[in-house]
């Protein structure tokens, strides 16, 4: 669905009825497309902060929901990695710290860093216009 044509030698697996594009040298690197960086797919890495953006006008259950979803892409993304490694025959070890290595960046620069610090603007800029007001 999200997948490009990918240059290059490739084996198709179909299982689980999705299109899963893996590199025929074994090697993840050689990958063309990332599902999580290079289709629409990573814009749910943003909606936690889409979420806090809107705090002061929604629900409190869906600007937790949006910091559900941007989760979810994270540890997805971080699967992802691990299963590409897996799938190429690379040894466990170097999988793990893949999988490691990407689910602590995912939830550092995509999730936590970047949803505080719209949190923290709405609050100032809501203080800002309260006080302003008065």
């Amino acid at each position: 669905i999200f997948f490009r044509t990918c240059p290059g030698p490739m084996a198709t697996d179909q299982s689980h009825g999705l299109r899963r594009l893996i590199p025929a040298s074994g090697d993840f690197e050689d990958l063309a497309v990332d599902p999580f960086k290079d289709t629409l797919v990573r814009y749910l890495g943003y909606s936690n902060e889409f979420g806090e953006a809107f705090r002061p006008l929604i629900r409190w259950q869906t600007v937790w929901a949006s910091w559900g979803l941007a989760s979810v892409y994270a540890l997805s993304d971080t699967w992802h990695k691990k299963w590409l490694h897996d799938r190429a025959g690379h040894p466990a070890a170097e999988g793990t710290r893949a999988a490691l290595k990407t689910g602590l960046f995912q939830m550092g620069a995509s999730v936590i860093i970047p949803g505080l610090i719209v949190k923290v603007g709405v609050k100032a800029t809501g203080s800002f216009f309260k006080n302003a007001s008065s």
